[in-house]
């Protein structure tokens, strides 16, 4: 079962990240997402979450497509489009939305039932590091944090 989770998420990730390739020819930026925090959370999450991100600058708007360990331990494919609001020379700061696919959502009190969880926020860079800020589920936590490196390829 576990094989056929880990297959159809790659699946998912190929899929999205050759659609999102065609933006330019190579990913501009890989992102190694580390942990999170679920600010004031009322039961426990997974505060570990390593994954991967590839992302794609397409002017004003950047692509993102990757993996991570979600809050529930799954794996979970990922995509986003952010927006650059505010930069000023090693600090940046940008509105994000997208959509992450969540294997089990029994541990999450969604008011529906896809395995489909929204993703809205911001993030910050400053340099090499990143934090997101994405705002919390009723009754669960107030805001989850996240944090990781982003380093450039090109």
């Amino acid at each position: 079962m576990l094989l056929k989770k880990v297959l159809l998420t790659i699946g998912t990730i190929l899929i999205g990240t050759s659609v999102l390739a065609d933006c330019t020819r190579s990913p501009d930026r890989v992102s190694i997402l580390i942990g999170s925090e679920h600010v004031n959370a009322s039961k426990e999450f997974t505060e570990l979450n390593p994954g991967v991100f590839l992302s794609w600058d397409c002017n004003n708007i950047m692509l993102t497509a990757g993996i991570y360990e979600n809050s529930l331990g799954d794996p979970s494919p990922s995509a986003l489009v952010s927006y650059e609001i505010y930069e000023y020379q090693d600090f940046s700061l940008s509105a994000f939305a997208g959509i992450s696919y969540f294997p089990e959502t029994d541990g999450l009190d969604l008011e529906y039932s896809s395995h489909y969880v929204p993703l809205v926020g911001l993030q910050t860079n400053y340099k090499n590091i990143f934090m997101q800020f994405i705002p919390g589920v009723e009754n669960q936590f107030d805001m989850l944090i996240t944090a990781g490196l982003r380093f450039e390829l090109n």
